[in-house]
């Protein structure tokens, strides 16, 4: 953390201040990355909109190194103070899938929900070593979502 504070030009508290752990820093990179690498589309046609992101989250977790933020998410939650701490860790992913919602005016579930119904299960038969296959397993995950609307 001192090296991060010296080459952005900051005392260590203030990098301390915003990251309390290396695992948290990484992970804010690494959801940054991720949020510009997939973004969740927000135009209003939600079926369209989970559908097209789905696909691309299935696909990527079947890639090489298709669990390296799910490990990093591990790794600072466990460092993590408190449920909150972690919370704060994916709030820009579930306020990307909030947005989505918001476009298609459904309030009848939020982000973080959308999340527990979408990448939960994509992560965990990831983890598992059996990946869902985006051809099959997308229109599932999507009528799921589209179920609670």
């Amino acid at each position: 953390m001192p090296a991060v504070a010296n080459r952005a030009g900051v005392h260590a508290t203030t990098v301390y201040r915003r990251w309390q752990t290396i695992e948290s820093l990484l992970l804010d990179v690494m959801v940054s990355d991720v949020r510009q690498a997939s973004p969740v589309p927000a135009t209003g046609d939600l079926p369209a909109d989970l559908t097209g992101y789905i696909g691309r989250l299935l696909t990527s977790l079947r890639g090489p190194h298709a669990l390296g933020l799910l490990r990093a998410l591990l790794a600072a939650s466990q460092a993590a103070p408190d449920l909150e701490a972690v919370s704060e860790l994916v709030k820009p992913r579930i306020d990307d899938f909030q947005a989505m919602l918001d476009a298609a005016d459904v309030t009848t579930i939020d982000g973080l929900g959308c999340i527990e119904l979408v990448i939960a299960p994509a992560y965990l038969w990831a983890q598992l070593g059996a990946p869902l296959d985006p051809a099959k397993d997308t229109e599932r995950l999507v009528n799921t979502v589209l179920r609670t609307v």
